[in-house]
């Protein structure tokens, strides 16, 4: 059996992998939300950049620790799932993240095609003053908002 944890790709730099390491962890997911869809952000996929040499950079620095980075999350750009407007030229570059990975030597692409999001309401504190991820249907239908237009069903 294999252990898989995840860290963001602004924790790449921290002591977040040797953490992981000392805990037995074998593979790492590596999460790039907060990161595309940024303006600028080097990682922003919508922008047209697939940046082989940042994933293979990645890779190295997760198995300099005895890991390994199994996968990359990434969002699917919203015009692909909504059928928008430069969803072709979404495809595209999405066709070429895949290419990119695979190069850069990371097996799998972590990924949704939620073009709504994910559903959550106010979290729950629990034990020691976490936070729970929570859903409520009663208090999301009473504050929902319209996402998009055309609606989706």
């Amino acid at each position: 059996m294999l252990l898989q944890d995840q860290i963001s790709w602004k924790d790449l730099d921290s002591d977040w992998l040797d953490f992981m390491k000392s805990i037995s962890v074998d593979t790492i997911h590596l999460e790039t939300r907060g990161s595309v869809n940024v303006e600028g952000h080097e990682l922003n996929i919508s922008e047209g950049k697939v940046p082989t040499e940042l994933f293979e950079q990645a890779r190295e620095k997760v198995e300099a620790k005895g890991l390994k980075l199994n996968n990359i999350f990434f969002s699917c750009p919203k015009e692909i799932p909504l059928g928008l407007d430069g969803a072709d030229e979404q495809i595209e570059i999405w066709c070429r993240l895949l290419e990119s990975l695979g190069q850069a030597g990371i097996p799998a692409l972590g990924w949704n095609y939620k073009p709504m999001g994910n559903f959550r309401t106010e979290s729950a504190t629990g034990r020691g003053g976490a936070k729970y991820s929570t859903f409520d249907y009663d208090v999301y239908m009473k504050d929902r908002k319209k996402m998009h237009t055309p609606e989706i069903s």
